[in-house]
């Protein structure tokens, strides 16, 4: 049900109050890829982790914000625990 639809069905005295829910689904899967990416697939999960910490980062809210910081550890960790990662990384820092 849209907006519209919802305001065509009310009296014009009602009044209509939408309330958004604090998600922290970006802060965990942050934290979920960040910790994913120490024990397999680095290549695949660094990435994610650090993207979805840095949305989870933007969301200004307090849980999200230290779930972002953990995913940050965390694919941190996994970065330097990666040698695909690191030479990748090693081979873009010498041209």
């Amino acid at each position: 049900m849209n907006i519209q639809n919802l305001e065509k069905k009310l009296s014009p005295d009602a009044q209509v109050v939408f309330i958004k829910e604090k998600s922290k689904v970006f802060g965990i899967l942050g934290a979920v890829f960040g910790f994913l990416s120490i024990f397999m697939l680095s290549i695949l999960f660094v990435p994610l982790g650090m993207l979805f910490s840095s949305i989870g980062f933007l969301k200004r809210d307090t849980t999200n914000i230290l779930l972002a910081i953990l995913g940050f550890v965390f694919s941190g960790v996994g970065l330097l625990t990666s040698s695909l990662l690191m030479s990748l990384v090693s081979f873009g820092l010498l041209k």
